[in-house]
């Protein structure tokens, strides 16, 4: 596997923690150059922070500056909101190509780490004019062809509403056949054998759906979305049980339990709240043993926002929003001001595990960066007590 990445490096010794928040892009313009963060050594900021520089360079940060997010989001009142750090670096002198910035933190004691560091990539304005594509981290690697195996041919048919559209049909049925490649590796870990019975809570107009008709043709398929003409078209297609889902959707809706419940690009548009009710929600559809596959955003998708892929949303929240994942492994951006329940969200694998295992006979069976069309993290837990010896 080979994932190209420049992850943001946190090297903390001792009580130091910190950030450096801005550029979040992976290209700077040679000239002036603000860049910004925050450190906190214990509960209060440390005596200074200096940017380092390609190794060669050190310059003073302007330290003390207001951050409120910190605090809240590191879930430490008590902390000091006046951790913030700036600086604007002139960046002429230094030649076009790689740019290591290492953020250093000097404690009260005179001590000096680096705590943050980030790797950018200097040009003239000349040589990246705006409008230039910024250049996407992705994955390349996929699962082996035998996982996308079916018993039963896959339903060519595409809803003229359907509104999570491809490049074109094959990239289409490629990212649904993905969708099942990463479920038969969690029925592989977790020593299932086939599913009687199926949820796809979103189902959409059946871009995965219709790949688990032929994968599971014996299996009985429930097919769950606020789009009342994707879950008719899904009900007509696939033969599957229609479920009209609500905002806050309860197990009264649902007349079955079920031992497969997938999860496709869901808890990627919700906050911390509803991921807690919707997990709580599955757990109870689940049957004893029964198997949850849910995707998330990841690492992958936080990058490809530093690199300047803001998903359709407002670069200054997205910035915002970065701070808060870094500070919390977490964040949510809702749509518009007007549509709270709605937006989008980032969650490390960590946190992800977090909120699933609040259920005690929750097991992992599963947790994979970027698995899904080298997109989105997918992880897996099997409703299964602990065996007592």
């Amino acid at each position: 596997m080979n994932l190209r990445l420049g992850r943001t490096v946190h090297k903390a010794t001792g009580s130091i923690r910190g950030c450096l928040d801005a550029p979040a892009t992976a290209t700077v313009v040679r000239g002036l150059v603000q860049f910004e963060g925050w450190a906190l050594e214990g509960n209060d900021a440390p005596a200074e922070v200096d940017l380092v520089i390609n190794e060669t360079s050190s310059v003073r940060t302007r330290l003390g500056i207001d951050r409120p997010d910190v605090p809240d989001n590191l879930r430490e009142p008590a902390s000091s909101a006046g951790c913030g750090w700036a600086v604007t670096i002139d960046l002429t002198p230094f030649p076009t190509g790689p740019l290591r910035i290492n953020a250093v933190a000097v404690q009260r004691s005179g001590a000096r780490f680096t705590f943050a560091g980030r790797d950018y990539e200097l040009v003239d304005s000349t040589i990246a004019p705006p409008e230039q594509p910024v250049r996407a981290p992705h994955w390349e690697w996929g699962l082996p062809d035998f996982l996308g195996e079916t018993a039963a041919e896959v339903i060519r048919d595409i809803s003229p509403a359907e509104r999570m559209q491809a490049e074109d049909d094959d990239m289409y049925f490629a990212i649904g056949c993905s969708a099942l490649k990463a479920i038969r590796l969690a029925q592989i870990a977790s020593g299932k054998g086939d599913f009687e019975s199926i949820l796809d809570m979103p189902c959409g107009h059946g871009r995965v759906l219709r790949w688990l008709r032929a994968a599971y043709p014996d299996a009985k398929l429930t097919a769950c979305d606020l789009l009342a003409e994707g879950v008719d078209f899904c009900a007509d297609q696939f033969q599957a049980t229609p479920v009209y889902s609500t905002i806050a959707p309860d197990a009264d809706l649902f007349a079955d339990r079920y031992d497969l419940i997938f999860v496709g690009s869901l808890l990627t548009h919700v906050d911390a709240r509803q991921w807690d009710r919707l997990i709580a929600l599955w757990h109870r559809l689940l049957t004893p043993d029964g198997l949850l596959v849910v995707t998330t955003h990841g690492e992958l998708v936080a990058e490809r926002m530093r690199a300047g892929h803001h998903y359709g949303y407002p670069p200054h929240a997205v910035r915002r929003m970065l701070r808060t994942y870094e500070h919390s492994g977490f964040a949510f951006l809702e749509e518009h001001p007007g549509n709270l329940d709605y937006g989008i969200s980032i969650a490390r694998p960590n946190w992800t595990l977090s909120r699933l295992l609040q259920q005690p006979d929750f097991r992992v069976v599963l947790a994979s960066e970027a698995l899904w069309a080298c997109h989105q993290d997918v992880t897996a837990v099997v409703k299964r007590p602990l065996i007592s010896a």
